[in-house]
């Protein structure tokens, strides 16, 4: 007979290891992107202002 405790266990590490790496892909690609569209959205126009007016 088997240890079934020690099978579950040995069995369910790789899920939560590749929930694991799925999560933190999810949350630098979030990252990534909100930081694009802080700069596109916040940042980009005013160094466009300050170079072609010197505003």
């Amino acid at each position: 007979m088997t240890d079934l405790a020690r099978w579950k266990a040995a069995h369910s590490r790789p899920l939560v290891i590749d929930y694991c790496r799925w999560n933190q892909a999810v949350e630098v690609a979030t990252r990534a992107n909100l930081n694009a569209w802080i700069t596109l959205t916040f940042v980009w126009p005013r160094v466009m202002l300050r170079t072609c007016f010197g505003v």
